[in-house]
């Protein structure tokens, strides 16, 4: 994998730092896009979701690694959490030999090269659920570094990830990842185009 790729994956982390930076602590209990979840739920699960990348990409169990990020709350600041987090996946994914890993995700064995474009696609999704939440634009504000890579509306599965993308079924959960991502524009959607 090209260190582009690692590139893309520090602008998406940027990008999801800068959306998070103009949120404000009253703005926590406003709804999401993703109906389920508050704002401060969306963020708790980015990072906790990024810390446990971070996690299994360096060989933890997935649950145990759960449950040792739950057995720590987080703190009242989520964006110290959120820095601390995106650190900790940038790390775990430059680390020697990390890409040529495979990591036990739950779908399954997962190439990390393609485990690299999941992050992405999350980190890309969810900051834009988190601008429009609070009544933002994911793009707005940004300086061109921070934003999100290009991206096409057909991801995962679609052959546009690496050659060793997991090949997902066009049903269960492939279909609804493509019914979440239709609430992005298509420039904003969930795989890395390079």
């Amino acid at each position: 994998m090209t260190s582009a790729t690692l590139e893309t994956l520090k602008a998406a982390t940027d990008h999801f730092g800068a959306v998070l930076g103009r949120v404000e602590p009253d703005q926590y209990e406003l709804a999401t896009p993703c109906t389920e979840w508050s704002v401060v739920q969306l963020v708790d699960h980015v990072v906790v979701g990024t810390r446990w990348a971070g996690m299994i990409l360096r060989g933890a169990d997935g649950r145990a690694a759960l449950a040792q990020i739950l057995s720590t709350p987080l703190s009242d600041d989520r964006r110290v959490d959120w820095l601390a987090a995106g650190a900790e996946q940038l790390a775990a994914f430059a680390d020697p030999g990390a890409l040529e890993r495979t990591v036990a995700h739950p779908i399954g064995p997962t190439p990390a090269r393609a485990f690299l474009h999941l992050r992405v696609g999350d980190l890309v999704v969810h900051a834009w659920d988190l601008a429009h939440a609070v009544g933002g634009d994911a793009h707005r504000h940004s300086p061109p570094a921070a934003r999100p890579p290009k991206v096409s509306p057909f991801w995962p599965g679609t052959g546009r990830v690496e050659n060793d993308a997991p090949k997902l079924s066009p049903f269960g959960q492939n279909r609804a990842r493509r019914r979440q991502l239709r609430r992005t524009e298509p420039s904003a959607a969930a795989q890395v185009v390079e």
